[in-house]
C-alpha cells in the first residue's frame, strides 16, 4: 500500500514583524492546501493518518 508522507521545516529568524507575518501567511496557504488534499482522500474512503507538530522557537 503507498502511503504519501511529508515533512516540512520552517524556522522564522527575522525581526521584522510584517516579513513574520508574511511567513505566516504563506505557512497558512500551504496548510489549507495539504487539508484540501487530506479530505479529497477522505471523501474517495481512503484512510488518512494526520500527525501535526508545533514547535515554538523563542530568542
Amino acid at each position: 500500500m503507498a502511503s504519501d508522507s511529508f515533512t516540512k521545516k520552517i524556522i522564522v529568524k527575522r525581526d521584522n514583524e510584517s516579513a513574520v507575518l508574511e511567513d505566516i501567511s504563506l505557512l497558512r496557504q500551504r496548510a489549507e492546501k495539504h487539508i484540501e488534499l487530506i479530505i479529497a482522500k477522505l471523501r474517495s474512503g481512503k484512510k488518512v493518518i494526520l500527525i501535526i507538530t508545533f514547535t515554538e522557537y523563542k530568542t
